[in-house]
């Protein structure tokens, strides 16, 4: 059976499933062959009604464009981009997924949409887990770094950038 992709944009109503998105890919996927538990439960802490609806304000304060994926009607998957930065945000599979090419796809639409409105070049601050994801797409590393997560804590993240081609 073929599974189309179906991308769309990301409005505030879909916190929650974002947020169900993001732990899953953080707690069910590879993180943990990189980073110690701790830092997974910092990265993506348990969901909360408060976590919903703080995540929910966010959306809703930033400029930035968000995407979810579809496979044939469950969200699977979603991307950020933030224009003004110049930066993809995030791009998250839940875990049994990520062989279909979701993030893959997002990620080629997040560039479309850096290209349509004039850019030429993107980061991206990459977890360690995702870094050959980001290099098979173009991106290279600029520097080791380290994320500042919401807590405050930090969280190992390699830097990287790609010229856009139109």
């Amino acid at each position: 059976m073929t599974r189309s992709i179906k991308i769309e944009y990301v409005a505030p109503e879909m916190a929650e499933t974002i947020v169900r998105i993001h732990h899953n890919a953080v707690h069910q996927g590879t993180a943990w062959q990189f980073y110690p538990k701790e830092i997974l439960n910092d990265w993506s802490p348990p969901i909360t009604r408060d976590r919903i609806i703080g995540f929910k304000q966010k959306m809703i304060e930033s400029h930035a464009v968000g995407l979810i994926a579809y496979v044939n009607g469950e969200p699977l998957g979603f991307g950020i981009i933030d224009i003004d930065q110049k930066r993809i945000g995030a791009i998250y599979v839940k875990a049994a997924f990520t062989k279909l090419r979701i993030g893959s796809r997002l990620l080629e639409e997040l560039e479309k949409i850096a290209r349509q409105n004039g850019l030429t070049r993107l980061q991206l601050d990459s977890s360690i887990n995702a870094q050959t994801f980001y290099q098979s797409h173009g991106y290279i590393q600029i520097a080791e770094d380290f994320f500042c997560l919401p807590n405050g804590k930090r969280m190992a993240c390699v830097k990287m950038t790609k010229m856009l081609t139109r």
